[in-house]
């Protein structure tokens, strides 16, 4: 284990610090043969370990850049610009469908200009839904014309990243597709993309089925890992219960398969062991690439292959070496996954769950069945939960106070419904219909769910948490340390948990911000958010309540304000910090105006610090000089060519412009 863990290591940390050296393909290779060759002669005639070690993840950084996809045969500096261009595309991925618009992760392999270039970029694709639509599968190869532009930058370190989003999982661009007719050149004969559409067939194959439509969004992510057509509102209500995962093809789902063939094949192949362990990684390789190949579905896969390929070859599987060398393949393929949610939060559960079961598990051995298999749910849960709790918090900004017993409760329902549907899958691949399967169905699914609703009736609903990439990192350290000293026995180590527990208090309690009082505003085409905040206390006006929690993103948590109040725009409110009169508000000595496109003559107050203009006026200079503003907010909804104009309007006469369509205006106190 402690040489495949170490590999893992110093991939990783290739990784990571290949990210922070941009070199050409070129560069990358030459300097992979100096290292290997000083490598080489240092391991031979010196033999200094540390300096091995250096120069190992040296040679394995620049291993990472030469096996990143982007750099076999094309130039990474032949990227597109934002604009208009002929291209040649193949899907690689279905994202998702919205009611406009189908979406498709594709790459872009050449452009067509005055002559062809080959590019090797992954792009988000949009194509609108319409009559003349083709609705494409992965592996399909097309010429199209598209609009290319690069993702939105974040306005503000509160609000969501879009493009390091999508940065991390290695898609440069989005691409709107024209209208006009596409010429298709190839339907893929590969077999894996073979597969991946048969996985679009059965996902339509259920949509016409007469069973409900909660019982298809079900079957779709419990079988075929395709949760595009589960509804908000029911992901939700999975969310707050702290049972995302068993939405989530993982390796929940590939264990209860691979537990239910291991037992049929044990049974029917009872003196053939090698072709028990032969059928079960086909059927698990297969059904991977069925239910749509994501990155959870492959992570938990390799785990359940390897395995029974141990098996296979008669060696003895340690279950951490099995772990760390899925982790090493997959990050060998692609470098990106380190980056995913999905690898972290996954990996983290398994390393979890398998170190919690070793230490626990003389604790089970002498109690019944029935106790076991109920501890066993409790053991796994929460030890899920101590490996991934602070990293989905990190990413996610909650935390569900209702996970333990939930999944005590919901797991095996969710069991019995993944062998029932896979059951009724079959029927339907073997053309049978039975009409009784389908009622049990829906009422076995309406039941769940009603269960679901009022079990989550009875929680407390999840706690929002705020914790910076530190705290996170310091929450993880104080993990492994009290496993170490309290779980591994390594008292020795327990006056460096005094030392980190008095260093954490001590940051927490003496390197706290101070109370925030703060302006915040925000805008999109459709809303307008202005946030005004002090006393650990929040105020917000707004024309669209449904947008606040967009436009805002994590601003309220990360200053660890509440919200005491939500008002439409041009209300009469007083507090202690904030009044609001006509179109005028006053927060602490300052003042704030929104001007709509009314006469400037009708406001009978003539000063205000800052002015949010929410219409185009030609009579800038005339707005300056009735309110002698410091500076001057244009909101999103305006045209471009507005914005523009008015932008160009206050640099002619020295006015400070701000353009809330590419920026948040913020004032602190």
């Amino acid at each position: 284990m402690q040489t495949v863990s170490k590999i893992l290591f110093l991939w990783i940390l290739g990784i990571v610090l290949s990210s922070l050296v941009q070199a050409s393909f070129t560069q990358w290779v030459s300097f992979l043969i100096v290292f290997s060759i000083l490598f080489t002669w240092i391991h031979v005639k010196f033999r200094f370990i540390y300096l091995e070690n250096l120069l190992l993840v040296l040679v394995l950084l620049c291993t990472v850049q030469i096996l990143d996809g982007d750099c076999f045969g094309v130039d990474n500096d032949r990227r597109i610009g934002n604009g208009e261009y002929k291209v040649l595309l193949k899907v690689m991925e279905r994202y998702g469908d919205s009611e406009l618009q189908y979406k498709y992760i594709v790459n872009l392999q050449a452009v067509f200009c005055d002559s062809s270039v080959l590019v090797n970029d992954d792009c988000l694709l949009m194509q609108q839904k319409g009559p003349r639509s083709i609705h494409f599968y992965p592996g399909d190869r097309f010429y199209a014309s598209v609009y290319a532009k690069d993702f939105p930058k974040s306005k503000h370190p509160a609000l969501f990243d879009f493009g390091k989003y999508w940065a991390l999982k290695g898609v440069e661009k989005r691409l709107w597709m024209n209208e006009k007719p596409l010429k298709i050149i190839e339907y893929s004969k590969s077999w894996y993309y073979v597969i991946r559409r048969k996985q679009a067939y059965l996902i339509e194959l259920l949509d016409r089925q007469p069973i409900s439509v909660s019982t298809q969004e079900i079957l779709s992510a419990l079988l075929l890992g395709d949760k595009r057509g589960v509804s908000n509102s029911l992901r939700d209500r999975f969310s707050n219960l702290g049972l995302s995962h068993i939405l989530a093809l993982s390796g929940l789902h590939i264990g209860l398969i691979y537990g239910f063939f291991a037992s049929f094949f044990g049974f029917i192949l009872r003196s053939k062991p090698n072709l028990q362990s032969m059928c079960l990684i086909l059927i698990i390789g297969l059904y991977a690439i069925l239910t749509g190949a994501s990155a959870s579905v492959i992570r938990a896969s390799l785990m359940f292959v390897l395995y029974a390929l141990c098996l296979f070859l008669n060696r003895r599987a340690n279950p951490f070496n099995i772990v760390f060398m899925s982790a090493l393949f997959l990050l060998i393929y692609n470098s990106n996954l380190l980056y995913d949610i999905g690898f972290q939060l996954s990996y983290l559960a398994v390393l979890g769950i398998l170190y919690f079961h070793r230490v626990f598990k003389n604790s089970f051995d002498k109690i019944g069945t029935l106790r076991k298999y109920v501890l066993g749910i409790v053991l796994m849960t929460v030890s899920a939960q101590l490996s991934t709790g602070i990293l989905s918090i990190f990413y996610f900004k909650c935390f569900s106070t209702s996970f333990l017993w939930a999944n005590l409760i919901f797991l095996p329902l969710f069991t019995l419904l993944l062998y029932f549907s896979g059951f009724y899958l079959l029927q339907l691949l073997l053309g049978i219909r039975l009409s009784f399967v389908e009622r049990l169905l829906d009422s076995y699914v309406e039941s769940v769910l009603t269960f679901l609703t009022f079990v989550e009736s009875l929680s407390f609903a999840p706690l929002l948490i705020y914790l910076t990439y530190d705290e996170m990192l310091y929450f993880y350290g104080l993990i492994i340390l009290f496993c170490l000293v309290f779980l591994e026995n390594k008292f020795n180590l327990l006056r460096v948990l005094y030392m980190y527990i008095l260093l954490g208090t001590y940051s927490y309690y003496f390197e706290r911000d101070e109370n925030v009082k703060e302006l915040f505003v925000n805008a999109s085409k459709s809303a307008l958010v202005i946030s005004i905040s002090a006393n650990e206390e929040q105020v917000i006006l707004t024309n669209d309540f449904n947008s606040v929690g967009y436009l805002l993103g994590d601003y309220s948590l990360i200053n660890k304000i509440n919200c005491v109040d939500t008002l439409s725009l041009n209300p009469s409110y007083k507090n202690s910090f904030i009044s609001v009169l006509d179109s005028y508000v006053y927060f602490f000595d300052r003042k704030l105006i929104i001007v709509e496109d009314q006469e400037i003559a009708s406001f009978t107050m003539n000063d205000a610090d800052v002015v949010i203009l929410r219409s185009y006026r030609e009579d800038l200079f005339s707005v300056m000089n009735q309110f002698s503003p410091e500076v001057v907010l244009l909101d999103a909804r305006m045209s471009s060519n507005h914005r523009y104009r008015m932008k160009e309007l206050g640099l002619a006469q020295d006015i400070q412009i701000i353009d809330l369509k590419d920026d948040v205006y913020t004032l602190s106190f």
